[in-house]
């Protein structure tokens, strides 16, 4: 890998990998927005079919037609797994502790740097940005693994509700 400045630390012979690290940068801060809003699409879907299956619970008690033993039981499980991916999808939106430059290096440039050599520049830009790549990833990846736990309960939920369908559709 050749040097991002020329032999005088002047300007840069090749600004590809900074332009390269600049693109992966904005790409983790986009893979972070959509997991972010997938997050708080399984908390709203969730939230909503959680509403729904305590509304059935109650049309059924409040009617006073026989309930099938199984059905409570199967109602309160997947209550707790639409509770289950909806926490799931609160801990996707967390905020999370991402490393980026502090103001006091911003002064620093500001202050004291700033009429680096551009390959110099070039170097300490990339590995702020290195840095904040790193992070982003780590909490992109914990953020994907929360959602397919989210999505999971969704999943359990969902088979849980058709045996409860039938059973009410049924005894009617």
């Amino acid at each position: 890998m050749s040097s991002p400045s020329g032999g005088s630390g002047g300007e840069p012979e090749n600004s590809v990998y900074a332009d390269f690290l600049e693109s992966e940068l904005k790409a983790e801060r986009d893979r972070k927005a959509a997991l972010d809003s997938r997050g708080g699409n399984l908390v709203t879907s969730s939230g909503a079919l959680f509403a729904v299956l305590a509304g059935i619970g109650s049309i059924g008690r409040a009617t006073g037609s026989p309930v099938p033993g199984e059905v409570p039981p199967l109602l309160v499980l997947a209550l707790t797994a639409f509770f289950a991916a909806a926490l799931f999808g609160i801990s996707v939106q967390w905020n999370r502790q991402y490393q980026v430059v502090n103001t006091t290096g911003l002064r620093q440039i500001v202050d004291d740097i700033w009429h680096e050599p551009t390959g110099t520049s070039m170097r300490r830009v990339s590995a702020n940005y290195l840095r904040t790549i790193e992070t982003l990833r780590k909490g992109n990846c914990n953020k994907e693994l929360l959602l397919r736990f989210g999505y999971g309960c969704q999943v359990v939920a969902t088979l849980l509700l058709g045996p409860v369908v039938f059973l009410l559709i049924a005894v009617r």
